[in-house]
């Protein structure tokens, strides 16, 4: 998917995913899967899919968002793609 936004492209065929988050749906509600990116000009962004709401999205965010989403739906591989962190 690729979408202009504020006058910079954003693409999830040229960027590099590095993780994936899905909800589990549950009670018959919708799912809503989550995936973050990382442009070669290193600026991050999470693609959205929820059919039942916004459909197909993509929204940029800065490293500090990008580091709070690993953290939260992502947790294994925060260090992979943010290097190690101190104990």
């Amino acid at each position: 998917m690729r979408m202009i936004i504020k006058g910079k492209a954003y693409d999830t065929d040229t960027a590099q995913k590095l993780a994936e988050w899905m909800s589990d749906g549950c009670n018959g509600g919708s799912y809503r899967k989550e995936a973050l990116y990382r442009k070669k000009t290193g600026e991050y962004f999470i693609y959205e899919e929820d059919p039942y709401r916004t459909g197909l999205n993509i929204y940029p965010i800065t490293e500090e968002e990008a580091k709070e989403w690993a953290e939260e739906k992502s947790n294994s591989k925060y260090e992979e793609i943010f290097g190690t962190v101190e104990e």
